[in-house]
């Protein structure tokens, strides 16, 4: 998506572009406990918000890496959250 913006001496276009999401998990204990890694790369603009949901609950003991910006300008952060199940949880 693009849009052109006009001012009396300058001419800007500004580009979106839609973030790349990989999920997977890493094993913590034998208890079921699973941390749940999410990977966002490539977008911009820089700001973006991640929220993690467990049966339609928001988790709020997840965390966010510092943001890293790319050789091309789009930008990437992982964020992760740990979750105890009775059934299994998938990546």
């Amino acid at each position: 998506k693009r849009a052109l913006i006009n001012f009396p001496h300058f001419t800007f276009h500004l580009f979106t572009v839609p973030p790349k999401i990989q999920v997977s998990s890493k094993e913590v204990s034998e208890d079921k406990v699973k941390t749940l890694i999410c990977s966002v790369n490539g977008f911009y603009p820089g700001d973006i918000t991640i929220t993690w949901l467990k049966d339609g609950e928001v988790l709020r003991n997840s965390s966010l890496d510092k943001k890293q910006r790319n050789e091309d300008h789009t930008y990437g952060v992982t964020s992760r959250v740990t979750v105890t199940s009775d059934r299994e949880v998938n990546s």
